[in-house]
């Protein structure tokens, strides 16, 4: 029924990971269809070849996040 109503009226996606400023990964409340920006800012299919750019992205954004307290914390000792 899901994938009926997605084709008649469109997706409905939400937020599922938030990767970057740029990046997301969204998927369809009616179909479970998962879609990620792609660098173009266009939705495309998220295949496992994207998750995984995206999971790799998304921890090298919070090592130089979490580095980046750290060093402010020594510089303000």
């Amino acid at each position: 029924m899901g994938k009926v109503l997605c084709v008649v009226i469109g997706h409905k996606y939400i937020l599922t990971q938030k990767v970057s400023n740029n990046i997301n990964e969204y998927c369809c409340c009616n179909c479970n269809r998962e879609v990620t920006n792609d660098y173009s800012v266009k939705l495309e299919v998220l295949i496992a070849k994207m998750r995984d750019v995206n999971a790799t992205l998304s921890s090298f954004l919070e090592k130089t996040k979490i580095a980046k307290k750290t060093n402010s914390l020594f510089i303000n000792i």
